[in-house]
């Protein structure tokens, strides 16, 4: 419905105050001009006054009604008539609106991309597991249908946006992962089923079905769906990776560890077999080559006897005599060996 005056409010901005006092002078000598040269009778004056005051007045709308949209960040302005949004859009650049804002209007709105990060929505899958599932999307009013702007701005501009896609795919993904019938029964499931609930908010966004080949796209983010309700147009949706909480998360890391820990183990019997045989290529026995890798480990300590043996300056002697002999000093050796085991 239109009304007088218009609610729109309109105040020159600084720039384009400056321009209006550089060429005020000039209109105003401009139509001063042609009035005098209308009323001083003469024909040749009337015409030439008469076309003065045309330009001067034509210029002078021409002035008040020149408007910039601006092309960074990159808007668009739905056109008003009277006050009233009509379905007209005119897209970024120098454009003109006469007598605005009184007769023509518009209403600037950005259409930049807007990534909107979901609160992670804390759900419970059938087996009683509790998940959290963060969800991204990335949409832009749909600025080249007028109808569809002025149901974002009724929808309460992006920030009215942002909270009803809220609700929406909030309430979406408690209903899927709690149904018994068409989402995920288990948590194991859900962690592996993040297409599929992509897919479920997508179709209840859009409320008809999606192919897989759009699927695709809109998860890089090259998607283009259209949501007339809200204005918009959405390019992406993706989940990130889903996170079990609560005692299931504990039991599952406890669990994931005594794998890893198997697995381990496994490995490490594994190669220890191999070692034995190649030491036991190398011609050591099976204990040996055991023993050689448990001492090479560090799992069996390996230890080394010392022992000394004091002397007298006759013994040595005696001891170097048996040199000639290495029987017998093989005999001494182990007798004063078998002495020092006994000393310690």
């Amino acid at each position: 419905m239109w009304k007088w005056p218009p609610n729109a409010t309109y105040k020159a901005s600084p720039a384009t105050m400056r321009k209006i006092i550089k060429v005020l002078p000039w209109l105003v000598f401009t139509v001063g001009l042609a009035m005098v040269l209308t009323v001083s009778g003469d024909s040749t004056f009337y015409v030439l006054g008469f076309c003065l005051l045309v330009i001067g007045v034509s210029f002078a709308v021409i002035l008040q009604g020149l408007r910039r949209i601006p092309a960074e960040p990159p808007q668009v302005a739905l056109v008003t008539f009277l006050g009233g949004r009509i379905r007209r859009v005119k897209r970024e650049g120098w454009r003109f609106f006469f007598a605005h804002p009184y007769v023509f209007g518009y209403i600037p709105i950005g259409i930049t991309s807007i990534p909107q990060d979901f609160t992670p929505s804390e759900v419970r899958t059938p087996d009683n597991a509790e998940l959290k599932v963060p969800i991204s999307i990335t949409w832009h009013p749909n600025g080249d249908d007028p109808g569809a702007l002025i149901a974002f701005i009724n929808s309460g501009g992006e920030t009215g946006v942002r909270v009803i896609l809220q609700n929406i795919v909030s309430e979406r993904i408690r209903q899927w992962h709690r149904s018994p019938k068409e989402g995920p029964q288990t948590w194991e499931e859900a962690i592996g089923a993040t297409d599929k609930t992509v897919e479920a908010i997508l179709e209840t966004i859009l409320a008809k079905d999606v192919t897989q080949e759009e699927m695709k796209e809109c998860r890089r983010g090259n998607g283009r769906f259209e949501l007339p309700s809200l204005g918009i147009v959405i390019s992406l949706l993706n989940i990130e990776q889903v996170e079990v909480v609560g005692t299931v998360k504990e039991a599952a890391e406890k669990a994931a560890k005594e794998v890893q820990e198997k697995k381990a183990e496994s490995i490490e019997t594994q190669t220890f077999l191999s070692l034995v045989k190649e030491n036991e290529k190398a011609g050591f026995s099976k204990n040996e080559a055991r023993d050689n890798i448990q001492v090479e480990r560090g799992k069996v300590p390996k230890t080394i006897n010392e022992h000394r043996i004091s002397l007298d300056p006759a013994a040595a002697e005696a001891v170097k005599a048996l040199a000639g002999s290495p029987a017998l000093a093989a005999i001494v050796g182990k007798l004063l060996a078998k002495k020092g085991d006994k000393q310690t």
